[in-house]
């Protein structure tokens, strides 16, 4: 199980750098000035926001089961099927667009105009029941 979680999380980014598409290649439109650094997880962006120090926020929206730590295999097959699909849309935008609440460090992301909660697939509420 571990094993084919950490194959899918190699393959995507490899899978999307011979695509020709990549993070990086996304304009960053963000209304208090933040920089998107990375998707830790499938819920979950690391930022550079100015005035502060690079830290996680939460995707508004975005509900995203444990990879490691699941309690069975379809909690895990959720958790990375969320990460995966989160980095996807975010090398597939053309435009990103963030509207954070720092004190809860949680974050509006927008991908081209649309909500990413929109975008990345719900799990069900108990994917282990």
């Amino acid at each position: 199980m571990i094993v084919a979680a950490l194959v899918m999380l190699i393959l995507a980014p490899v899978a999307g750098a011979l695509a020709g598409v990549s993070g990086g290649s996304a304009s960053v439109i963000s209304t208090s000035g933040c920089r998107l650094l990375s998707v830790v997880d499938g819920n979950t962006v690391e930022l550079s926001c100015p005035g502060d120090e690079v830290r996680h926020h939460h995707v508004m929206g975005l509900t995203s089961p444990p990879v490691l730590g699941a309690r069975c295999l379809a909690e895990a097959w959720w958790g990375l099927r969320a990460h995966v699909s989160l980095r996807a849309q975010v090398w597939q935008a053309e435009t990103l667009a963030f509207v954070e609440e720092p004190r809860a460090h949680l974050v509006l992301m927008l991908a081209d105009g649309i909500p990413i909660h929109r975008l990345v697939p719900t799990p069900p509420p108990d994917p282990c029941a």
